[in-house]
């Protein structure tokens, strides 16, 4: 029988941390009620590693991955915690992002230069009426302080590195003259023009077809070993995150409630949330022939007053205790659950 306790949800991991994650919540004040978008959020993101975010639709996955970069669109705000950030010089303490001003001086210099961020849709992420080329030359004069014509061939530089064919021409180009699969690499391509020492990858493949999501996904593994950084990947689809994430944090209503290795969630999940992913998910090979297994209802919403667990209604394993909000159960083997069935049976 496993053992464990109720403790800080950090994953036990060797290498050193570059964001350290602690009770995190984001409020949105809306005229009836507060609405809590992320709720006591708690996670460590090690360096050089690839840490995964999943979860489905509402449940706080994006706004917990903008929450990083001070960037939660207004009427929303932080109003807890803290998002400790370690810099290159062990010898200084780390910044506590969340401390910051919203658009001060030292937010922005790490915003682009060392945290780098690929949002959720390319199209949208891109601005229509420049050229690729002007886009990414930008983010390089700001943060890089060189002129028009270096930032035009470090641009054409890092077009090349992501595999955009032509890239001499496409520099020139606006993004409606680009396929969707050119404008996500685009994307990644302003990203990585400082090298930054993270990147957070919001669905970077959705509305793609599957080889280029093959591609990206290639790409995004390549430039990390060659750069060192860390990534936070947030994905609905479980397919990604098993091709790059390290370890696995599962959110749900704004609340982690189960996080580990990926190997610890993919062959041993605990939480019935978890189950219910995996199983969601095809399976190549597979014999069954019947409807994919879908989880019952729908994820609550932010201003749902609900008392306990929040998975309770849509759960087969709910019983009475569940009327309480489980803990974040650590087990020996580092992997945690917010799930009082699990934790009764494992103490």
């Amino acid at each position: 029988m496993d053992s464990g306790s109720v403790l800080s949800p950090t994953v036990n991991t060797p290498s050193l941390p570059l964001i350290e994650v602690k009770d995190l919540r984001v409020t949105f004040n809306l005229e009836e009620r507060e609405a809590h978008a992320v709720r006591d959020v708690s996670f460590t993101i090690p360096q050089g590693k690839t840490v995964g975010l999943v979860g489905e639709s509402g449940c706080g996955k994006s706004m917990t991955g903008l929450s990083l970069l001070k960037l939660i669109p207004v009427p929303g705000r932080i109003s807890h915690g803290q998002i400790l950030y370690y810099s290159s010089d062990a010898t200084l303490p780390p910044t506590d992002l969340v401390a910051l001003p919203q658009n001060g001086e030292t937010i922005r210099s790490i915003r682009g230069a060392q945290i780098a961020m690929i949002f959720q849709e390319p199209m949208s992420a891109l601005t229509p009426v420049y050229t690729i080329g002007q886009q990414i030359g930008e983010m390089v004069m700001l943060h890089r302080k060189m002129n028009k014509a270096d930032a035009r061939h470090v641009s054409i530089e890092m077009l090349t590195r992501v595999g955009i064919p032509a890239p001499e021409q496409r520099v020139n180009e606006y993004p409606h003259q680009l396929s969707g699969g050119m404008r996500q690499r685009a994307v990644i391509a302003m990203a990585l023009s400082c090298n930054p020492r993270m990147l957070i990858a919001d669905e970077p493949t959705t509305a793609l077809d599957v080889t280029v999501q093959a591609q990206i996904l290639d790409l995004m593994r390549e430039l990390q070993q060659e750069l060192g950084m860390s990534i936070l990947i947030v994905s609905h689809d479980l397919g990604v995150i098993a091709d790059l994430a390290e370890e696995m944090i599962v959110m749900y209503a704004g609340r982690v409630v189960e996080q580990g290795t990926a190997e610890q969630l993919f062959y041993s999940p605990q939480h019935p949330y978890t189950q219910g992913l995996l199983r969601s998910a095809p399976v190549l090979g597979s014999k069954h022939s019947g409807k994919l297994y879908s989880i019952p209802g729908t994820v609550p919403r932010l201003t749902s007053t609900a008392q306990g667990c929040p998975f309770r209604p849509r759960c087969p394993e709910a019983f009475d205790k569940c009327a309480e909000l489980p803990p974040l159960f650590v087990k020996s083997d580092g992997q945690s659950v917010r799930c009082w069935a699990r934790i009764e049976t494992l103490q």
